[in-house]
């Protein structure tokens, strides 16, 4: 599967390095999607992600923008490698984007 084009969600207060980290994550969740990845580098990746955006609701905001554009889980992917602890981690559906409706 080739990559698509979108736009990550970047704060532009972070500095080279930590866009650059941030970017890196975002690069393992789709690859755990298209490809498979070894959990630690998962794991590893998640952690240098994590000192960029300690914070939990920046984290999960960051991820709900993530999930938005891209429709891959980074709350899946890094729950799946912590608790699996498998080898290699694969997971083959990304998460479908929800039409909201609106009832009147």
């Amino acid at each position: 599967m080739t990559k698509q084009n979108y736009h990550y969600p970047i704060d532009l207060s972070w500095n080279h390095q930590e866009i650059k980290d941030v970017i890196n994550f975002f690069t393992v969740v789709e690859d755990v999607y298209e490809q498979g990845v070894d959990y630690e580098n998962v794991l590893m990746s998640y952690k240098t992600f994590k000192n960029v955006v300690p914070s939990k609701s920046e984290e999960r905001q960051i991820s709900r923008d993530f999930e938005e554009v891209s429709g891959y889980s980074i709350y899946r992917v890094v729950t799946s490698a912590k608790e699996l602890k498998q080898q290699f981690l694969e997971i083959k559906t990304p998460i479908k984007k929800s039409k909201k409706r609106l009832k009147l």
